[in-house]
């Protein structure tokens, strides 16, 4: 079965922005799915949110869903000579960040 044309309507369904995030310009996107609850998914490296597409197609009907990405990934703000540390203090303010 060719799920191709059922992402695409589904990304037409997805809102982005960006916010801050430990000093970093963040892309972030968010689909409406109708529950109380909310599903954080992060890609891996090398992508961006569009790796996490597959799932969360199968999620949309049980949570909200927000993607982010990366630093250096995606829309995201490049850091230039990025280290560990960075992806580290990232990680540790992504989370206040969506629920001050």
């Amino acid at each position: 079965m060719n799920m191709l044309p059922m992402y695409d309507k589904f990304l037409g369904e997805i809102s982005s922005d960006f916010m801050d995030v430990g000093g970093v310009k963040t892309a972030y996107y968010f689909y409406q799915g109708g529950s109380n609850k909310t599903i954080l998914l992060i890609h891996g490296i090398g992508g961006d949110f569009h790796g996490m597409i597959p799932l969360a197609y199968h999620l949309k009907n049980d949570a909200n869903l927000v993607f982010v990405d990366l630093p250096s990934h995606g829309r995201s703000q490049l850091i230039k000579n990025m280290k560990m540390s960075d992806i580290e203090n990232w990680a540790i303010n992504l989370m206040p960040g969506f629920w001050r």
